[in-house]
């Protein structure tokens, strides 16, 4: 049976299907998106057929998500495979046009909602690369923990590689916990403050920004302002015309303080979620 299609306020995720092949081959056959993958980038449209087609049939022990925008065109998949009764091991895997938009996030975690919600399971694990930076982080912020490290666990087109596995339990959602899904349930105009914080730092992705400049129409009509999505949310938010350069100066200086400390890359998406927080949001 297909898998239920899912939605966010900007995404659908659909059952995938064969024919999406063609959409995820610039996926599957970049380097750096299959860097941390089990197996390597694809060479050619055929082998990524062959890939997805098998990722679409039914009846192999998974569920599969096409994660689609607007257009029913897949730039990825979540994927929810089976364990052990009540317990699933999730995947996800992105094109890198859309990396730093926060989409992985919210499709990984409307996924997750289900997995509890609907399939009552007890836990969710992932197992990821020990050097995968972003997947670790992007698991850390769905609020997994760390489990253990399993020494040579998979032999990839890079050599011979641990794995890190991380878990989550469903008790994050019995205990009263909001879920994890949409940072922007009934609280709509957020996203728009983050995205113009994200357009202030340089990290607004395209899709959000298209999607920002499509509703226009309805921000015009629910403030009784004019002018683009950015003129509107500043007027909306009273911004000065200075508080751009004072964001960047933020994310720049607190940018490389992150990078020297951690010895990775600081998350512009989560910066942006922190500072709006903290200092812009208004419910």
């Amino acid at each position: 049976m297909p898998v239920p299609t899912l939605t966010t306020s900007r995404l659908a995720l659909r059952q995938i299907r064969a024919d999406d092949a063609a959409a995820l081959f610039p996926v599957l056959s970049d380097p750096d998106v299959m860097t941390w993958w089990s197996s390597g980038p694809h060479q050619s449209l055929a082998e990524t057929a062959d890939y997805v087609a098998s990722n679409a049939a039914e009846g192999q022990g998974f569920a599969c998500w096409a994660i689609t925008l607007h257009a029913d065109v897949a730039i990825g998949w979540v994927i929810l495979i089976d364990a052990k009764p009540d317990v699933k091991e999730i995947g996800y895997i992105l094109h890198r046009d859309h990396w730093r938009g926060g989409i992985a996030r919210e499709a990984v975690a409307r996924v997750i909602d289900y997995g509890f919600a609907e399939l009552k399971l007890r836990r969710i694990f992932a197992d990821t690369d020990p050097e995968n930076r972003g997947s670790i982080a992007l698991l850390e912020r769905l609020g997994f923990q760390h489990e253990g490290r399993l020494r040579g666990e998979w032999e990839t087109h890079i050599g011979v590689r641990d794995s890190l596995i991380f878990w989550l339990a469903a008790r994050r959602m019995d205990n009263g916990e909001e879920p994890v899904t949409d940072r922007y349930t009934d609280k709509p105009f957020l996203r728009f403050v983050d995205a113009w914080v994200l357009k202030a730092i340089g990290h607004l992705d395209p899709a959000t920004e298209t999607y920002c400049k499509a509703m226009v129409p309805q921000l015009e009509q629910s403030f009784g302002l004019k002018g683009s999505w950015e003129r509107i949310v500043e007027q909306q938010m009273k911004f000065g015309p200075e508080l751009p350069a004072q964001i960047r100066k933020i994310w720049t200086d607190g940018q490389a303080r992150f990078e020297a400390g951690n010895g990775m890359a600081a998350d512009p998406v989560q910066f942006a979620y922190l500072f709006v927080d903290k200092n812009l949001h208004k419910d």
